[in-house]
């Protein structure tokens, strides 16, 4: 397969996150290779001009080109008959169908919630040996196994940080295997776009170091001494732009963000959104259906700290 000299990235935001993908792009590009040449690609449905105009400042700054793709180009065939509320969980699904990136065959997928410290170049170099992704394995989904029909044992990945052969992708059918998945096990979802790709690619696969997507704020002593990982995944609830948040690299963020249009944010302190989360987490630990979840993400939480040592 020829990999374009172009890193292509894909990101999806809205009005609401676009603060959160200019840290994204912003980190990205100060810690690339000087001589790499990125290609952003930013989906959304509502972004205004003003806030295309920041980030185009930031790739501008850093010769990268920036291109926005609007959903309304696309159909969204596949997602017809799925809740409305939840078509866009979805979308990731549809990325590669979209006619203005069938050029492209290879990318790199970043959620909105991300620090890039690391040079992106080093993972846009790495062979996925014919596999259809490369990513992070989520020691946090090891509970999922049975509802995704994942055999005993079987790695489950994180969907936040993607390596994407976009050839494979379509060759071998990913957003329909998807969508068929979806359509007959509606009620198996937990984790929308993820436990989709899971079930259906299963050895497609390649697994990349935890450094390409630390998505986790349980951060081992070695690890802690060894620096910052290449990328930061804020996943879950708890947002490093919460005023609550006490994620170990929540600096990063900050760092990034007084680079951008954003510099002058400050998280709200709102108490009120403070005890809602607080709820919300402990929630999830009492109720009968939510505590199962807990104590299998306890029981990785334990696995994940015996088993990781390094980023790389």
């Amino acid at each position: 397969m020829r990999i374009d000299e172009n890193i292509h990235v894909l990101s999806i935001t809205d009005s609401r996150n676009v603060q959160h993908l200019a840290v994204t792009i912003c980190s990205l590009l100060i810690n690339k290779a000087p001589e790499s040449r990125v290609c952003l690609h930013v989906l959304h449905d509502d972004l205004t001009r003003v806030n295309q105009m920041r980030l185009e400042l930031i790739a501008e700054q850093y010769g990268a080109e920036i291109r926005f793709h609007r959903w309304e180009e696309m159909t969204d065939l596949h997602a017809g008959d799925v809740n409305p509320d939840l078509k866009a969980a979805y979308r990731k699904l549809s990325i590669p169908s979209l006619p203005s990136l069938l050029s492209v065959s290879r990318a790199i997928y970043l959620d909105s919630d991300i620090v890039v410290t690391g040079d992106i170049s080093t993972l846009w170099a790495t062979d996925l040996a014919g596999r259809v992704i490369g990513a992070v394995r989520d020691f946090r989904g090891a509970g999922r196994r049975k509802e995704l029909n994942l055999p005993a044992g079987w790695p489950y990945f994180n969907a936040g940080v993607l390596l994407i052969d976009m050839d494979q992708w379509r060759g071998r059918g990913i957003t329909e295997k998807a969508w068929a998945f979806i359509r007959r096990y509606p009620d198996k979802l937990l984790h929308h776009d993820q436990d989709a790709l899971n079930a259906v690619l299963q050895a497609e696969w390649l697994e990349l170091p935890v450094g390409w997507n630390c998505h986790t704020d349980r951060i081992t002593r070695k690890q802690a001494m060894a620096g910052l990982p290449a990328i930061i995944h804020f996943a879950g609830e708890s947002k490093p732009w919460h005023y609550d948040n006490d994620h170990p690299f929540q600096g990063e963020y900050y760092r990034y963000l007084r680079m951008t249009g954003w510099r002058s944010y400050e998280p709200e302190k709102n108490r009120s959104l403070v005890m809602k989360r607080f709820r919300k987490r402990l929630k999830k630990q009492l109720f009968p259906t939510a505590a199962y979840s807990w104590l299998t993400k306890l029981k990785s939480m334990l696995t994940e700290k015996a088993d990781r040592k390094e980023w790389f």
